[in-house]
């Protein structure tokens, strides 16, 4: 599992890892699309905290995977409703290989296929959501209800004993405040 951040182009090559291009439809115009870069930003449950959420911030998060197995993704904290279901060609897509800087990463843009709105099993409040091969999931939902460190991870048992998960931290506004410019609010699964 990958937390990554948009990232600009400038002095990537590709493929590189935990650099990943994708098509995705022009927020403006359904007609375009628009080139996303994204840039890893942790991979393991030890690495660095990159997420830090408002306490009663409404906040997006979009779930992405390249291969492999149906995913079941759960987030502590809060009740969220699926936006959309967006497939992907992935044939560019170079899986990681450890010691080789040159996987990880995409050679090219991953292709747009199609958006989905959610089916109607999948209407209403969830705590998790499915998302298949070749898929990126868009949901919404409110963090409220606690303070401090929690969890989001796929709920596949074997996933999660294996290290499918990441921490993210629920403060008030007024600590988020504080942080340094960019540290909170900017990074997401």
């Amino acid at each position: 599992m990958t937390e990554v951040k948009k990232s600009e182009m400038a002095g990537l090559t590709f493929p590189s890892e935990g650099i990943i291009q994708l098509m995705v439809p022009d927020e403006h115009d359904p007609n375009k699309q628009d080139e996303v870069t994204l840039r890893r930003l942790a991979r393991n449950y030890d690495d660095a905290l990159t997420i830090y959420v408002r306490h009663g911030d409404y906040e997006q998060w979009k779930f992405l995977n390249l291969g492999g197995p149906t995913h079941p993704m759960h987030i502590h904290l809060t009740a969220f409703q699926a936006l959309s279901r967006d497939r992907f060609i992935t044939n560019t897509f170079v899986p990681y290989v450890e010691g080789n800087p040159q996987t990880g990463g995409t050679s090219a843009p991953l292709t747009f296929l199609s958006r989905e709105m959610p089916a109607p099993n999948e209407q209403g409040w969830k705590d998790t959501i499915r998302v298949g091969r070749r898929e990126l999931v868009s949901v919404v939902g409110k963090f409220s209800g606690g303070n401090g460190r929690f969890m989001y991870h796929c709920h596949l048992i074997d996933h999660e004993d294996h290290g499918m998960m990441r921490p993210f931290n629920v403060r008030p506004p007024e600590v988020l405040d504080l942080m340094p410019h960019g540290e909170h609010g900017e990074h997401h699964p």
